[in-house]
């Protein structure tokens, strides 16, 4: 038996202050679950995952087994499905405990629906903006009872326990956001070179296949133009798995020199 969970996530300003909503129905078409959650200043997709995020732990607190996601961010219906690949280090984190949560249901499938089935959601997440707080709009399962999630009776900001961040603020480093600073990652980040640099442009030589580890200092061999188009990844992911937040996708990135070309795969080595 499936249920279905709609989401939207939304800001003003992007960044600016923003809101997710979530609306569950159960496996017989009925609502049960209705919220709108205020997050802080994010962006418009930060908004669009934490609506996934809180949705999954929603679902897994009610015990669902077969789910159903629909949003109507094609961006992050397609990053979840592996049609796009993650290139923001800002989403990774979420991206990745996403994935997490997702391997714990027996059937899950998240779909891109058009904005005009999606209404309730983006209604939600309105209200929770305009409210500067989260709004809790139904609850016929009595889920502001459970304490492992922390819903208080009526709605309150901090909705749910306590993870990893929904994001970055705007501006930011990404130095500067580590879930756990100087926290070692057993390891270390993998950097590998997908696509190679034009021949004759890469002054460090690399080539297609060849692999830098990035532990708590940067490896030799790597242009500098390189290092720094891969550093913000490399530390997006460092952070994700020091939180906890492990995932088997890598990130990418393409080198900023113009006439370069090449590209590199980011991922976490256990």
């Amino acid at each position: 038996m499936t249920w279905t969970a709609h989401i939207d996530g939304g800001s003003r300003g992007n960044p600016g202050p923003a809101g997710a909503g979530v609306s569950i129905d159960d496996a017989k078409g009925k609502e049960v679950f209705g919220a709108g959650f205020f997050l802080g200043r994010k962006t418009n997709n930060q908004a669009e995952y934490a609506g996934l995020l809180q949705a999954l732990k929603v679902l897994r607190a009610i015990g669902a087994d077969d789910i159903l996601v629909l949003t109507d961010s094609e961006l992050l219906a397609h990053q979840i499905n592996g049609i796009y690949r993650v290139k923001s280090a800002e989403l990774y984190p979420l991206y990745a405990e996403a994935r997490k949560l997702l391997r714990g249901f027996e059937r899950w499938e998240v779909r891109h629906v058009p904005r005009e089935q999606n209404r309730f959601a983006d209604k939600l997440a309105n209200q929770a903006m305009d409210a500067g707080r989260t709004v809790l709009a139904r609850d016929r399962l009595n889920l502001a009872e459970q304490a492992d999630l922390n819903l208080p009776a009526g709605g309150a900001e901090g909705l749910f326990e306590k993870g990893p961040p929904i994001g970055r603020q705007a501006g930011s480093r990404a130095a500067h956001a580590t879930a756990n600073p100087g926290k070692p990652v057993t390891g270390g980040i993998e950097v590998v070179v997908a696509r190679a640099p034009r021949k004759g442009v890469c002054r460090a030589g690399m080539k297609q296949g060849e692999r830098f580890m990035f532990t708590e200092v940067t490896p030799s061999g790597m242009c500098v133009e390189a290092c720094a188009a891969v550093m913000e990844a490399v530390l997006a992911v460092r952070d994700a798995a020091a939180a906890g937040v492990t995932c088997d996708e890598a990130m990418s990135c393409r080198c900023p020199h113009p006439d370069c070309g090449a590209v590199f795969d980011i991922r976490q080595v256990q």
